[in-house]
């Protein structure tokens, strides 16, 4: 019940959590009040869209009320998001399927008047999920009328890289692209705080589901897979998104029906090892300003044996080195230098060990699927 949706929120500001809301402003369902009481008032008689934006009653932006000087559809949104705020507390909206929405000044409309709501009281981020992508939805106030978007093209590589196999057109040994993709400088956004990055969503089935039925690929190798995956999320500039379950190994389709979490999964080693390595992996980047930069420079691509590698710092001095094996086999030696790396220890963040540099040079080697994270000790 609301009480309790507002207790919720509540506690988790209380543990320094954000609560983002999923706001379905593109259509309704077909048992909407509105739609008892006048629908074409607010909805559009007859969908213009196609039949794969087509989810049931559409909201019509466009029409407006002479004898009230209001578009109804938008007074109606914009009341709602604003509820939103003002009861619950909010602190963010997902916008569903902007792309049915179309409208970026209809958009703009209705994340101001949510900002106008905040009043700059505390954080808040609007974020699209625009598919097929256009960057130029990001960038508000000054650009775009979202803050960010999920960036599903690089979804989809990750998913590539994970299973070996391609996906909608990304190759799973394609370094070039693995690099594009995570550079904001390079991918379009041209800020990381306005990309969404995830491997799988609420649209697709979980990971480990996708290592077996479609790559066939079980037991250590999947999990192993899973690591390889989480540790490129957590390190690439972006916001991370991770879709409940998969960072310890949930496996269950893609359902509109309930699919409760297996938390007796954590009984078994390997599911309880991998939720560890992400638990890591967010410490890691939570703790290390270096991560929630932009700065990325690739200092490693060897495309035979698939190995990937790149560094990120601040203007502190903090400097972070990832180095990942995109195959399922040991790497042999890897050789990173002439990058400006400091000479001394280095810490592998994620196992505890120690390793020098010296000259400015780092060696190394990577196990099958295995990525290490390099820090600089003061």
């Amino acid at each position: 019940p609301p009480e309790e949706l507002c207790r919720l929120v509540d506690e988790a500001h209380a543990r320094g959590m954000r609560v983002v809301i999923d706001g379905v402003y593109n259509h309704a369902n077909s048992e909407s009040p509105l739609t008892k009481i006048a629908f074409e008032y607010w909805y559009y008689k007859d969908n213009p869209d196609g039949k794969d934006l087509d989810w049931g009653p559409k909201f019509n932006y466009a029409h407006y009320d002479e004898k009230y000087k209001v578009f109804p559809a938008r007074k109606y949104v914009i009341e709602s998001i604003q509820f939103w705020i003002e009861k619950f507390h909010i602190d963010g909206i997902r916008f569903d399927a902007t792309r049915a929405i179309k409208d970026f000044n209809v958009m703009r409309e209705l994340t101001d008047a949510a900002f106008a709501k905040i009043n700059g009281m505390k954080p808040f981020i609007t974020i699209a999920e625009h598919v097929s992508e256009d960057p130029t939805i990001t960038g508000r106030p000054n650009e775009g009328p979202m803050n960010a978007a999920w960036h599903d093209s690089f979804g989809k590589l990750l998913q590539a890289i994970i299973t070996c196999h391609e996906r909608e057109g990304h190759q799973p040994g394609n370094l070039d692209e693995l690099e594009t993709m995570s550079d904001p400088s390079k991918n379009g956004y041209k800020e990381g705080t306005r990309t969404i990055n995830y491997i799988t969503s609420h649209d697709h089935d979980r990971e480990m589901r996708m290592l077996g039925e479609e790559a066939k690929i079980f037991d250590d190798c999947a999990f192993r897979r899973c690591k390889l995956g989480a540790a490129i999320l957590l390190t690439v500039p972006g916001i991370p998104m991770l879709w409940m379950g998969t960072e310890f190994g949930f496996a269950k389709e893609k359902s509109l029906d309930p699919r409760p979490l297996d938390w007796n999964l954590l009984k078994n080693q390997s599911n309880q090892d991998l939720l560890n390595i992400t638990k890591a992996l967010a410490h890691i980047r939570r703790n290390n300003p270096a991560l929630r930069t932009d700065n990325f420079q690739v200092v490693l691509k060897d495309k035979e044996r698939l190995l990937f590698g790149y560094k990120r710092w601040d203007g502190g001095g903090n400097v972070v080195l990832v180095v990942a094996n995109i195959k399922d086999q040991p790497s042999g030696e890897f050789v990173i230098e002439k990058v400006g790396l400091e000479d001394g220890k280095w810490k592998d963040a994620i196992h505890g060990n120690e390793i020098k540099v010296e000259g400015g040079v780092l060696k190394d080697t990577l196990g099958a699927s295995e990525v290490k994270i390099f820090i600089k000790q003061a």
